[in-house]
């Protein structure tokens, strides 16, 4: 029987996701799923997801030879992707030794430069002075040769307002009123001088006990201050940008949080966001 390919060993020992012993004893399963023909890498990949060894998402990223995309930094790797989008997609990590679980939000941006770098850093300061907001942003990582950013908190688990209104549809009008009562005290226990700045569904998780928590708080608004066109921002963040981000280009306020509060409710209420259009430049226009 073919062993796995060496690339792929070296991938998987350089992670610490799998040893040489793991591999021996997925020997049995490679043959049973092989059924007598050639024991491909995708082969002994499905064989350590039934192992429990890796998780499908990260055997898909050693399938496409992305396997580097895993690490966030020295001690975390990504295990699952919890929210798809081009721009800002969210992940669940976790710590290579304590086995700690983190939120990871990894920003696909040209913006990403040390002013940026230095306004995130800012911007955690605050909150580690502030405490007590698990979902808060605790470190940031940078990688100039993917343009990407690594922003890490406390793991977060739940299911968000996107998702949900996607499975039941529109909220009724009591629980909009809840949840909004919800979001506005979380906002306002914010560090001073805290703005989100990226108020929109995929940024507020329910969990099983119905508390709400507030994601990517502030981190928007650190790489990218002031807004302009031709910048790529999340689908779903032009659902709720209020028109002074555009015109003329501001910053954002008390007053651009509350505007994109409104169309978020609105957007529960509703089922659908206030401007219909698809496209990002007429939702803008």
């Amino acid at each position: 029987m073919e062993p796995a390919s060496s690339e792929l060993q070296n991938g998987l020992q350089t992670l610490h996701l799998v040893t040489e012993k793991d591999l021996q004893r997925c020997r049995g399963r490679v043959r049973r799923l092989a059924q007598g023909l050639p024991a491909f890498d995708s082969v002994w990949l499905d064989a350590l997801v039934e192992q429990k060894l890796l998780t499908p998402f990260q055997a898909q990223l050693f399938e496409e030879k992305r396997w580097s995309e895993l690490e966030v930094n020295s001690e975390l790797l990504l295990q699952d992707q919890t929210h798809f989008d081009r721009v800002m997609p969210v992940f669940l990590a976790i710590h290579k030794h304590e086995k700690t679980r983190f939120t990871v939000c990894r920003i696909h941006s040209r913006t990403v430069d040390s002013q940026a770098a230095k306004r995130l850093s800012d911007l955690i300061q605050r909150n580690q002075n502030h405490g007590g907001n698990a979902s808060l942003a605790m470190d940031f990582h940078c990688d100039p040769e993917r343009s990407t950013v690594d922003v890490i908190s406390r793991a977060v688990t739940g299911t968000s307002l996107a998702d949900l209104l996607v499975r039941r549809g529109r909220f009724p009008e009591q629980v909009v009123c809840a949840i909004a009562s919800i979001i506005c005290r979380k906002l306002s226990g914010l560090p001073q001088q805290s703005l989100h700045g990226d108020l929109r569904l995929s940024n507020f998780v329910i969990d099983s006990r119905g508390r709400v928590e507030v994601l990517n708080t502030g981190i928007l608004n650190a790489l990218m201050p002031v807004l302009n066109i031709h910048e790529e921002l999340p689908a779903d963040a032009y659902d709720g940008l209020a028109p002074e981000r555009f015109d003329p280009p501001q910053p954002a306020s008390v007053a651009s949080d509350l505007y994109a509060l409104g169309c978020l409710m609105w957007h529960l209420l509703a089922g659908r966001p206030p401007h219909l259009l698809a496209d990002p430049l007429a939702k803008i226009a």
